[in-house]
């Protein structure tokens, strides 16, 4: 609006452009000394592993910021290109803070469920802000990378549990190395062995299809958490399926294939709620 109704280089033309160019460069210094200070003090994951305080704090006071800057007669273009370095440096600089502060977790799926939570809270804070959506999809390609670490970490726990880790693994090499020899003559794929393993599966198909995931359950964001449910389940049918298709072939000689896997892959698919 103020090259329309002033000339560029009129007084109150560049005395306005400097004054915002100051403002610009004061919130920029401002936030970049304060975000330093959290850098060298990262905060601990809270025992849920929920967003730390001081990160709600910052993402709120971004709200207040970009809330401000929305308000403007700027247009959008303009808008997000000069608030572009502000952005970034506040939105990496949480992320670096939230990176280290994982450092005293335990274990990837801790890890991953913690970032997950923290910047899907940062994500949020961009999502109504058009000049913000770039960064924002930023942040949604982090959290699909960690949600697919939390997903197949908590699928190896359940297999890991149910003692068919080294079987999966087992029928993947035979799978891959041409299926020379029936299935059920390998070492740990054996029909009593199978059946054992399976009974302990079955307990946990119905934990599973009874959502009852107590590390997922952590995600704090109800669509991060439905999704990993979800990929969870997909792992899981996947393998199953796989599985029942080589005991259920006469070419693997299990006596019976039946006993090892009573319920069938769309059963499996509906207990999981697929």
């Amino acid at each position: 609006i103020q090259p329309k109704l002033l000339s560029p280089n009129c007084k109150l033309s560049q005395t306005i452009l400097q004054n915002k160019s100051m403002a610009l460069k004061t919130l920029y210094d401002s936030t970049s000394f304060i975000l330093s200070k959290l850098l060298n003090n990262p905060p601990n994951p809270p025992n849920h592993l929920s967003p730390p305080h001081i990160l709600h704090e910052n993402v709120n006071q971004l709200m207040e910021i970009m809330g401000v800057y929305d308000a403007s007669l700027t247009p959008i273009e303009e808008r997000e290109e000069e608030f572009k370095p502000i952005l970034k440096t506040i939105i990496d600089t949480l992320v670096k803070i939230c990176t280290l502060s994982a450092t005293v977790l335990v274990g990837q799926a801790e890890t991953a469920i913690y970032l997950s939570n923290c910047l899907a809270l940062m994500k949020s804070s961009l999502v109504n802000y058009e000049f913000a959506n770039k960064k924002a999809e930023e942040l949604g390609e982090q959290i699909e990378v960690y949600l697919q670490t939390l997903v197949d970490e908590e699928t190896s726990h359940i297999f890991i549990e149910c003692k068919l880790a080294d079987k999966f693994e087992s029928l993947k090499n035979w799978i891959d190395s041409g299926k020379e020899n029936p299935l059920s003559k390998l070492e740990n794929m054996t029909n009593k062995q199978l059946q054992q393993s399976m009974r302990l599966f079955e307990q946990k198909l119905f934990d599973i299809g009874a959502i009852r995931l107590s590390t997922i359950d952590k995600l704090q964001a109800v669509r991060l958490k439905n999704l990993a449910r979800k990929k969870v389940g997909q792992v899981i049918t996947q393998s199953y399926n796989i599985l029942y298709t080589e005991v259920f072939d006469p070419k693997n000689s299990y006596e019976t294939p039946e006993l090892i896997l009573p319920y069938k892959p769309q059963q499996v698919e509906n207990i999981l709620k697929l």
